[in-house]
């Protein structure tokens, strides 16, 4: 019986995250491409994703790259734009009151965008569903390891294969990016109750816009969360 739920829910994750590898592995190869040509090794490109695994902020280091890294402002930039993970960490604790600490530690490892946003539909849908167990740490791993290997092996071909892919922008594969998380934000949006729900999410949405196109794309990932956080704050029942 255990050993049926364990292979059903790797089923579930597999068939869940599918989609999102898809849209996931133009970017790597663009990542991993776009590393090459900053004069980034290979290996750097592979410990990089391997070690950080958290796209946006990757493609900020790239973009800071040169001959003599700035080490501290890559640094800081990294924290800014992954800061969000805080969050997303919070929202995530609550269902892991029953995991060792070594799971804990290895799923806060694991969580990207994607992986955070598909468990979390799947937690709300158990809950819907009245399950007595909403954390499934087989279907997390599924998911976390699937889009983890994705990225890195992806990113590799495209440092490797830098000279043969050439600029992939030119082909849309970026679009890529924007189109999963619309996805995942619309497969999160509140149904049926009222716009007040979906104020911290239409918030931290024009946030991210405004100060993508005013100011850095690098900081519109963390004030956008914030703002989102801040509104969220303010309109939560009391």
């Amino acid at each position: 019986m255990i050993k049926d739920c364990l292979a059903t829910e790797i089923k579930r994750g597999l068939l869940t995250v599918m989609p999102m590898i898809i849209g996931i592995v133009p970017l790597g190869l663009i990542l991993g491409a776009q590393a090459s040509h900053q004069g980034m090794a290979t290996v750097t490109t592979v410990m990089m994703t391997a070690l950080n695994f958290a796209g946006g902020s990757e493609f900020a280091v790239i973009a800071l790259w040169e001959a003599i890294p700035p080490i501290l402002v890559i640094a800081l930039t990294t924290f800014l734009i992954n800061s969000r993970h805080i969050i997303m960490g919070a929202t995530l604790a609550p269902y892991l009151k029953d995991q060792s600490p070594l799971r804990i530690a290895f799923i806060y490892f694991l969580m990207c965008d994607e992986n955070w946003a598909l468990n979390l539909l799947e937690i709300q849908r158990k809950t819907k569903e009245n399950y007595s167990q909403v954390f499934s740490f087989a279907f997390y791993l599924t998911v976390g390891l699937s889009l983890y290997i994705s990225w890195s092996l992806s990113a590799f071909i495209g440092s490797t294969l830098a000279s043969l892919i050439g600029d992939l922008k030119s082909y849309g594969f970026e679009l890529a990016c924007p189109a999963t998380f619309i996805s995942l934000t619309f497969g999160m949006w509140p149904k049926k109750q009222g716009l007040k729900k979906a104020l911290p999410i239409l918030g931290a949405a024009t946030a991210a816009a405004i100060v993508s196109f005013s100011l850095n794309q690098a900081y519109a990932v963390g004030l956008g969360a914030l703002t989102g956080l801040i509104i969220a704050f303010f309109t939560a029942p009391k």
